[in-house]
């Protein structure tokens, strides 16, 4: 009979006995959860924890500051089902608002309903180009093997027209100090300097979330990036001439 003393430790349990590994602890400190409601009962599920509320807040960003600031952002919203709709809404509105404030500001020294004509035929003619340039534009990306669905050519023009369009409400005090200084030279041309910048910036952003559109969805090879190349020269010729065109005739910004 072996004399060899056992060692026993606090819970009894040999050590020569196999011990249940204890499970790794997580790292990091332990995510935080809200104290339950006194309005909801103890049987109802928990809601989310309070670290996955922040973290969902901080990733809603306002659609002002991706237009701007963020094309990545914009580009998931494009790509989203679910934020698409939201994102034409949206880039909808920043156009028809920056748009119409601009147009108030070049006609403020005429009567009100000269003001109000302005604004909105101004915005009209912006909205009727960009509708105008999305036949063409569609048509080209079928001809060139590279269509691109409807519902996203609509988000990526109106998010780029946005885009530009909310430079406006800064140049409008530069606007209307050189509209009270000269109205017959100073004012005009700056009002066609500031529609000059909106369309640069418009166009840049076209340009750059058509090309990342393109690249999000595989690696394109030549003649894809040819073929994507084409387009977006297109795009931009088809939307700079259609809003052209109907600014001129729809003649926003005559007074009477």
């Amino acid at each position: 009979m072996s004399t060899e003393p056992i060692v026993v430790t606090s819970d009894l349990t040999p050590l020569s006995a196999e011990r249940p590994a204890r499970p790794p602890r997580p790292a990091g400190p332990a995510p935080r959860k809200e104290p339950r409601s006194p309005f909801l009962p103890p049987a109802e599920v928990a809601g989310p924890s309070l670290d996955e509320l922040v973290d969902a807040q901080g990733r809603a960003r306002p659609l002002a500051l991706e237009l701007l600031a963020d094309p990545a952002g914009v580009l998931a919203r494009i790509r989203d089902p679910q934020q698409l709709e939201g994102l034409v809404v949206g880039a909808l509105a920043v156009v028809a608002t920056c748009i119409a404030l601009f147009a108030a500001v070049l006609m403020s020294a005429h009567e009100p309903q000269v003001i109000l004509r302005a604004a909105g035929l101004a915005t009209l003619s912006v909205l009727l180009g960009l509708a105008a340039a999305l036949g063409p534009i569609y048509g080209t990306s079928v001809v060139m093997a590279a269509r691109l669905p409807m519902g996203r050519l609509v988000a990526v023009l109106l998010a780029s027209v946005a885009t530009g369009a909310l430079l406006l409400p800064a140049l409008a005090p530069v606007l209307h100090i050189c509209q009270g200084l000269d109205p017959v030279w100073a004012g005009p041309l700056a009002a066609v300097g500031s529609f000059a910048i909106m369309g640069g910036v418009a166009g840049l952003r076209l340009r750059r979330l058509l090309l990342d559109l393109a690249f999000s969805a595989g690696g394109m090879d030549p003649g894809a990036r040819f073929r994507v190349g084409v387009l977006t020269r297109m795009a931009l010729a088809f939307t700079g001439l259609t809003v052209s065109l109907a600014f001129w005739a729809f003649d926003a910004f005559l007074a009477g």
